[in-house]
């Protein structure tokens, strides 16, 4: 996975057909739903805010990509998954990112209270 900063990306999509599986979207679709509360939000609108959030933390910590370099081995395995948010802890380096992503991911639906 790569990650796009949202505060640098000029919003002029030449990346988004670019992307072998669709998961690019102008944040103008995402701008919206960033202040509301995820239950308030539909599922496809949480996994947007999700990896908008994603996006902007890690493009601060990760290198940024100047060249274009071999896809991944597993990129054809991960290509169709639903909910890649679940494998993004997969390629954490240290304890330190992985507690860093665990409080982003999505609350588990089942334990909310109505």
């Amino acid at each position: 996975m790569l990650v796009i900063d949202p505060d640098q990306c000029i919003d002029c999509g030449v990346c988004i057909p670019e992307c072998p599986i669709d998961a690019i979207v102008t944040d103008d679709g995402v701008k919206d739903i960033l202040d509301r509360t995820d239950d308030l939000l539909a599922e496809e609108q949480r996994m947007l805010k999700l990896f908008y959030n994603l996006n902007t933390e890690y493009a601060k910590k990760w290198p940024n990509i100047t060249a274009k370099k071999k896809e991944m081995d597993t990129a054809e395995e991960y290509k169709n998954k639903q909910d890649k948010s679940d494998h993004f802890i997969e390629n954490l380096q240290d304890q330190e990112e992985i507690e860093d992503f665990k409080s982003f991911k999505k609350p588990n639906t089942t334990d909310l209270e109505f």
